[in-house]
């Protein structure tokens, strides 16, 4: 059995879709603060959209060494719910650009990194 000096990286799914080889970071963003529970209505009526129904989103995100968040609308996934792709990252955006994060860390740096975050909205009962 041999093994291998130079162990291969893991891959990943960068913000743009494509499979790529990297590193992983010492320690990766976290969320600093972030309303758990929102009134989902301030950020759909600006859009003239109502939640009639849970809405489950995939949305690509990019933190930077800040720690601020750059939704990336067009990479926004509908997994449940009726909004089109350009209704949900523009939701996506007025909400997640909102929140505050810790950046990642790689060899005690902040850099800037990519993540999917996964939002679950659901009206008012």
């Amino acid at each position: 059995m041999a093994i291998a000096a130079n162990p291969t990286l893991p891959s990943f799914t960068n913000a743009y879709g494509e499979t790529v080889q990297r590193d992983v970071p010492d320690q990766l963003a976290t969320v600093r603060r972030a309303e758990q529970k929102l009134a989902i209505a301030q950020y759909l009526a600006p859009l003239g959209l109502t939640l009639t129904e849970p809405l489950i989103l995939d949305v690509v995100v990019i933190i930077d060494a800040t720690g601020r968040a750059e939704v990336l609308p067009d990479k926004t996934t509908v997994l449940a719910g009726s909004l089109t792709p350009s209704q949900a990252g523009a939701v996506a955006a007025k909400i997640i650009e909102t929140w505050q994060f810790n950046p990642t860390l790689d060899q005690g740096q902040p850099k800037a990194f990519d993540y999917t975050i996964r939002l679950t909205l659901r009206p008012l009962a």
